[in-house]
């Protein structure tokens, strides 16, 4: 053999090393990649169960919200004295007809009244949102 076919020969050797040592080197980047993968799949996996336990949890808490019998008690009876309030001073403003003037006294009471039918009003919407806000 001479010196040409060596070097020849070297040649093919070393260029064979150098495709060997460029796939071992994809091939660590490859098994790096996977593992990232791995890893993010298991981190997914793991977010996904705790989303659903976390349904669940929610589901039953919901199954135990109930409304409190005393809560709609209290509506209740709001509802009845708004009721009552709005009929008499209705049946005041009516005897108060133009046929008779409004006395100072009658006048006050009557926005006093009002005052109240406001105020027991906007109470009702209050209870009536916080109900709203309970059953969702």
């Amino acid at each position: 053999m001479d010196k040409s076919d060596a070097e020849g020969l070297m040649h093919q050797i070393a260029s064979k090393f150098t495709l060997l040592e460029s796939r071992l080197s994809s091939q660590t980047s490859l098994n790096d990649r996977v593992a990232k993968l791995e890893s993010r799949l298991s981190s997914h996996s793991e977010l996904h169960s705790r989303v659903n336990n976390l349904e669940s949890k929610h589901s039953r808490l919901e199954s135990k919200l109930e409304p409190d019998p005393e809560h709609d008690r209290l509506i209740t009876r709001i509802n009845a004295k708004l009721d009552m309030i709005e009929s008499t001073q209705r049946m005041k403003l009516q005897s108060a007809a133009p046929s008779k003037p409004l006395s100072s006294s009658a006048d006050s009471e009557i926005r006093e009244l009002q005052d109240r039918v406001n105020r027991l009003t906007a109470l009702k919407a209050r209870y009536a949102k916080e109900e709203r806000e309970l059953m969702q």
